[in-house]
């Protein structure tokens, strides 16, 4: 009888380890190897605070910016907006690359010329902190309008390039800046040596009027419908003098454009859209212009903003009539790949059935 307990026994020991070894073993523990944490939202405090970064008191940007912050001020119930008035779309930037709390608290004015003068890390942007910054992470946001530069004198004299060799030229940007590296490339192309020189708006005007420079970078802008307008401070100079508008042959500026790999269009203004003064076609070297921000301004408040722009834009013309460019149907015409545009921006054009384009297009 205990021999056939003990084999019972035996059997069922066996059966019992038979069966351990069939079951799932438990599954070790992965390992916990570092992990690249996801960026967290940047969260906001209302009411928040902005500022719009613009140009000079004569420009439109200074007085649409203005009246937008107004309202803004007035229409939404948490932004608030500020606009001081400005120098130049280098000194906007540079402030930027300086201040990291502007980054998250300005709009500004700005052109993929100047993003792209940025990104040389020279003249301008040539020392610490500016020689290592990314420029592309300023990203558009809405259309502004095309910026047309051309070379305009009192003189009749002068109507080449060619004619201003050893002549002083002025511009309202600062050395270095994306409009005058560009001019003084296209000089460069034409074998034109001139002497440049660098000063505001409003006293380049007084200084063409008054004979103490031989011709000036004014601007000029295509309207909707094909027409021209007159722009950056020329109204005020063909108030009280005649106003020449000098012609830049085109194939320099195409092979200067070509050789910087310069985001610009070589543009052209019929004979006689200018008035009297202007008997021949002239060139414009044209780039688009936009309303933007760094990529780290919050999309709350992106989309905040641009929906007071979508609302108002229209009635700008009316302050500006150069923003007669500027209705619901072109804040997307900014002509740049849709990578370019700040997310919250580029979702609410789409969301708004905006057509992301170049203008005219």
């Amino acid at each position: 009888m205990r021999q056939i307990f003990f084999i019972a026994l035996a059997i069922v020991l066996v059966a019992g380890l038979i069966l351990s070894g069939c079951a799932s073993p438990t599954p070790s523990p992965k390992p916990t190897g570092p992990t690249t944490p996801t960026p967290a939202k940047p969260t906001i405090t209302k009411p928040y605070d902005v500022t719009f970064g613009v140009l000079s008191s004569r420009s439109s940007t200074y007085a649409i910016g203005v009246v937008l912050a107004e309202q803004v001020n007035e229409q939404s119930e948490w932004l608030r907006a500020t606009c001081p008035e400005g120098i130049s779309g280098t000194v906007i930037l540079k402030d930027l690359v300086q201040n990291q709390d502007f980054r998250t608290h300005q709009f500004f004015f700005g052109s993929e010329s100047s993003i792209y003068s940025g990104n040389l890390h020279t003249g301008a942007f040539g020392e610490p902190p500016f020689n290592t910054f990314d420029y592309n992470e300023f990203k558009p946001m809405f259309f502004w309008g095309i910026a047309g530069k051309i070379i305009v004198t009192i003189n009749p004299e002068i109507k080449t390039l060619e004619d201003l060799e050893g002549k002083k030229v002025i511009t309202d940007d600062i050395k270095g800046g994306d409009t005058a590296r560009l001019i003084e490339a296209v000089f460069k192309e034409a074998g034109v040596s001139a002497q440049y020189e660098y000063i505001k708006q409003a006293a380049a005007i007084e200084a063409v009027k008054d004979g103490l420079v031989d011709a000036w970078i004014g601007g000029l802008e295509p309207q909707i419908g094909g027409g021209w307008k007159a722009g950056r401070g020329v109204p005020d100079l063909m108030a009280t003098d005649d106003v020449y508008f000098i012609q830049i042959d085109p194939s320099y500026a195409e092979s200067t454009m070509k050789k910087m790999n310069f985001p610009g269009l070589v543009l052209t203004v019929p004979a006689g859209k200018m008035g009297k003064t202007q008997p021949e076609p002239v060139s414009v070297l044209a780039n688009p212009m936009w309303w933007g921000s760094h990529q780290s301004m919050p999309d709350e408040v992106v989309t905040e903003f641009m929906e007071i722009v979508y609302n108002n834009c229209e009635g700008w013309k009316d302050i500006k009539p150069d923003r007669a460019v500027m209705t619901k149907q072109t804040l997307g015409s900014i002509g740049i790949p849709e990578s370019r545009y700040h997310p919250a921006a580029l979702a609410f054009l789409k969301n708004k059935g905006i057509p992301i384009t170049t203008f005219g297009q």
